[in-house]
């Protein structure tokens, strides 16, 4: 469990969060919600339990169910405890940057 595996798992997810992880317009999906800013939602903003619950049930931290069209949550709960600790440390490492959108 390491924060290089980590990035290695959530390379897929700069398709929408963006190369920076710093959220903004999804390219080439014009409805879909602004992705979120993940250099900041991993400092003081979550814990990393608060990042589990989220990846496992799809519900944020202000009650808002995700929509899996745009966030696939509902595959991300199926990792395990390690990947998804490992995504939390590489996340939590990342030097905050703007926001994108």
């Amino acid at each position: 469990v390491t924060a290089e595996y980590g990035e290695y798992l959530t390379a897929v997810c700069t398709l929408c969060h963006g190369e920076n992880y710093s959220g903004g317009t999804v390219p080439g999906e014009p409805d879909a919600p602004q992705a979120a800013y993940l250099t900041v939602l991993t400092r003081a903003q979550w814990t990393e339990d608060d990042f589990f619950k989220v990846m496992r049930t799809g519900v944020n931290k202000s009650g808002k169910q995700l929509d899996p069209e745009y966030m696939p949550w509902d595959r991300l709960a199926k990792m395990s405890d390690d990947e998804l600790k490992a995504i939390w440390l590489f996340l939590s490492s990342l030097e905050a940057r703007e926001f994108e959108g």
